[in-house]
C-alpha cells in the first residue's frame, strides 16, 4: 500500500511531520445487485483514482466512476456502486438453446445461463466443433418485438473470431459484429423485429458466445417470414460465373 504522512501545523504556524501515517487506497467494492464489474482489476487503487463501474444489460451505473478519497486520516470511496433499471427496457427470457455442433463442451445452453463470464475455461462459453458454417440459436419463451441483441465475447483467448457473426431474429437479419479490440459486449440492433427465435451465424469461424440476452417487449404481431426460397428468380444479365 501507499502511505502519506500526515503533518500538523505548530503554535508558531509551521508544519512539522507526524509520526502518525495513514493509508492512501482504497480497496475495491463487492458487486452489488446488477452490478457485473468494476475495473480495473487490481483489488486497491490510490487516492484520487478511480473505480469504473459496468452493469448488468437493461442497467445503468447511477455513478460510473467511483472516486478514492483520502480526507489525511482514513480513504474510501466517495459512493458505493449502484446499479438501476433503464425505463421500457426489458430483458427477454429465453427458454432454450441449440447450436449446429458442439466441441470442448461448449454446450449451447452456457450462453443463456446468466453467467456473462468471458474465460471460456469458467464453463460459461458456448463452442462449436466446426470452424466453418457455425449456427446457435435460442427460443424466446413468447413472440416479441426485440430493440436489440447483446453478445458477450471470450476474452481469455480468440476474442477475433466473433467477427462477422450475424444476428438474425426469426428470418430477418438484423446486423452483425465488427471486432474491435479490447471490447467485450457487442449489441446489434434489430429495429422491433417480431419474432420467437434470436440466431447467431458464423460462416468463417468457430463460434464462441459466452452470454446472449435479447432486450425488447412481448408482441401480439405476426413474425414477418421469408416466402421466397423456391420461387423462381431473374435478373438483367450475368456476368463472371
Amino acid at each position: 500500500k501507499q502511505w502519506y504522512q500526515r503533518r500538523v501545523r505548530g503554535e508558531d504556524g509551521t508544519l512539522s511531520p507526524s509520526a502518525e501515517c495513514v493509508t492512501g487506497t482504497c480497496s475495491k467494492p463487492e458487486l452489488t445487485e446488477h452490478v457485473s464489474q468494476i475495473s480495473p482489476d487490481q483489488e486497491t487503487v490510490k487516492a484520487g483514482e478511480k473505480f469504473t463501474v459496468r452493469c448488468q444489460t437493461g442497467y445503468v451505473p447511477e455513478i460510473p466512476e467511483l472516486t478514492c478519497q483520502t480526507d489525511g486520516t482514513v480513504s474510501r470511496l466517495d459512493n458505493p456502486p449502484k446499479c438501476t433499471a433503464i425505463p421500457g427496457v426489458k430483458l427477454l427470457k429465453l427458454v432454450s438453446a441449440t447450436q449446429s455442433s458442439t466441441g470442448w463442451n461448449g454446450d449451447p445452453f452456457r450462453a443463456i445461463d446468466g453467467n456473462e463470464n468471458g474465460n471460456y475455461w469458467a464453463r460459461s462459453c458456448t463452442h462449436s466443433q466446426a470452424s466453418k458454417e457455425n449456427s446457435w440459436m435460442t427460443t424466446l419463451a413468447q413472440n416479441s418485438a426485440v430493440s436489440k441483441v447483446v453478445i458477450h465475447n471470450r476474452v481469455d483467448c480468440c476474442s477475433e473470431r466473433i467477427d462477422g457473426a450475424k444476428v438474425y431474429v426469426g428470418d430477418v437479419f438484423c446486423g452483425q459484429v465488427v471486432y474491435e479490440a479490447g471490447k467485450v459486449i457487442y449489441e446489434v440492433e434489430c429495429g422491433d423485429t417480431v419474432g420467437e427465435t434470436v440466431k447467431v451465424v458464423q460462416n468463417d469461424q468457430y463460434l464462441t458466445l459466452c452470454e446472449v440476452q435479447v432486450i425488447g417487449v412481448p408482441s401480439d404481431d405476426t413474425p414477418l417470414v421469408n416466402i421466397a426460397p423456391g420461387y423462381p428468380t431473374w435478373q438483367s444479365s450475368e456476368g463472371w460465373p
